[in-house]
C-alpha cells in the first residue's frame, strides 16, 4: 500500500422617554447589522445540501458571535451564538436585529453547521474567535465543521465571512492488480482513528493541537459502500471519511475489507471465495484541516492467496524435459527389407 497526498435586515423602533411625552423614532435600515453571502474555501463540488460537505452554494445557515468596544478590546457582546439563515430570496436574516454603533470597533466569528451532540462552542472575545470542546467525528457524526473570523469590518457594510474547513478527509483507492477478473470489495471498515478533539485559538490561528482522543474501535468503525471493480475497471474510490486532524502513529489505524475474485469472463462464478484482508496505515506527521488524503491499495494475487489454504493458483509451466534421441535404434521387428522395382 502506498500513500498519496492530494489531494440584513428589517429595522425596529427605539423608544425614547422624555419629561412630558413618549415618542417613537424610526432607525433607518442602513444602520442594521447585515450579513451577506458566505464564501467557503477549499470546497468540494456537491449536488445537494449536505452537512458532511458544505460549500458556498449549499450553505444555508451559520452561527455567529460578535463583539465591540471603542478600543477594540471586545468587552461588549453584539452576538452570542445567533443563527443566521439564508432565505429563499438569497438574503441572510436573524432575529432581534442589532445595529452598528458609531465609534465602536467590531469583530465577528462564525461556524456551521450546528454542533453534534456532546460538543459545545464558547465565545473567545480575547481572540475574536470561538472555542469548540468535545467535537466528535465518527461514523454517527459525519458533519462538516467550517469556521471564519471577520475582524474590524467597515461599519454599515454587510458582514461577509470566508469559511475554511476544520476537519480532514480520508478515502481509499482500490486498484485491481490481478488482471482480467472482477473484484467485489465489501465490509469496508476503517478504525483506530481518534474521534474526539478540541478546536481552539492557539498562537495566531485555530488549531486542534495534540488533544485528539477516543480511538474508534473495530466494532464502531467507519464503513463505506461496497465496491465492484469489473474486469475493465482499474480503480475505484471509497466514500470519504471526515476525521479529526491528527498525527498518524504507525500500526494504530486499520483498513479492512472482504474481497471476492471472480473467474475471467465469468462474473458470477467465484475464482476465490470471499477473504478478509487488512492493512495498517504507516506513520505520518499529521492530517491537516481542509485537506483530503488518499491511500491507494493495490490488490495482487499474493494478497488473496493463503499459503495454508491455497485457493487461487494460476496455471503455470516449468522448464520441460526432452528425451534424447537413442544412439542405437530400436529393433523395428525385421532385419531385411525386400526391394521391388516399381512397374514390374
Amino acid at each position: 500500500m502506498k500513500k498519496l497526498f492530494f489531494f440584513a435586515l428589517a429595522g425596529v423602533a427605539a423608544i425614547l422617554a422624555g419629561c412630558t411625552k413618549t415618542e417613537t423614532v424610526e432607525i433607518p435600515d442602513s444602520r442594521a447589522i447585515n450579513f451577506s453571502g458566505a464564501y467557503i474555501g477549499n470546497a468540494v463540488e456537491t449536488k445537494a445540501q449536505d452537512n458532511a460537505n458544505i460549500t458556498t452554494t449549499t450553505i444555508d445557515n451559520f452561527i455567529v458571535y460578535g463583539w465591540y468596544d471603542a478600543d477594540g478590546t471586545n468587552t461588549s457582546t453584539a452576538f452570542d451564538g445567533v443563527t443566521v439563515n439564508k432565505g429563499s430570496d438569497g438574503n441572510w436574516t436573524y432575529t432581534d436585529i442589532r445595529y452598528w454603533i458609531d465609534g465602536m470597533v467590531y469583530n465577528f466569528a462564525a461556524y456551521s453547521p450546528a454542533l453534534p451532540q456532546g460538543a459545545s462552542a464558547q465565545a473567545d472575545p480575547t481572540n475574536s474567535a470561538i472555542s469548540f470542546t468535545g467535537f466528535v467525528s465518527n461514523k454517527d457524526n459525519q458533519n462538516d465543521l467550517i469556521f471564519a473570523q471577520t475582524k474590524t469590518p467597515t461599519l454599515g457594510n454587510a458582514v461577509k465571512f470566508t469559511f475554511g474547513h476544520a476537519l480532514s478527509k480520508v478515502h481509499f483507492t482500490f486498484e485491481n492488480g490481478i488482471g482480467d477478473v472482477k473484484l467485489v470489495i465489501e465490509d469496508i471498515a476503517f478504525y483506530g482513528v481518534k474521534s474526539k478533539g478540541n478546536y481552539t485559538y492557539t498562537g495566531s490561528t485555530m488549531s486542534w493541537g495534540t488533544t485528539a482522543s477516543d480511538p474508534i474501535a473495530e466494532g464502531n468503525a467507519f464503513t463505506s459502500t461496497d465496491i465492484t471493480l469489473t474486469s475493465t475497471e482499474s480503480t475505484k474510490v471509497t466514500d470519504d471519511f471526515l476525521v479529526i486532524p491528527q498525527s498518524v502513529v504507525a500500526d494504530e489505524i486499520t483498513i479492512s475489507f472482504g474481497i471476492t475474485v471472480y473467474e475471467p469472463n465469468d462474473d458470477t462464478t467465484p475464482l476465490i471465495a470471499k477473504q478478509t484482508l487488512s492493512a495498517k496505515l504507516p506513520a505520518y506527521s499529521g492530517w491537516l484541516p481542509a485537506t483530503c488524503y488518499n491511500y491507494t491499495i493495490n490488490i495482487e494475487t499474493s494478497d488473496v492467496d493463503d499459503p495454508d489454504n491455497p485457493t487461487l493458483k494460476p496455471i503455470e509451466f516449468t522448464d520441460p524435459e526432452v528425451q534424447t534421441w537413442p544412439v542405437t535404434p530400436t529393433d523395428g521387428g525385421s532385419d531385411n527389407i525386400e526391394l521391388t522395382q516399381q512397374g514390374n
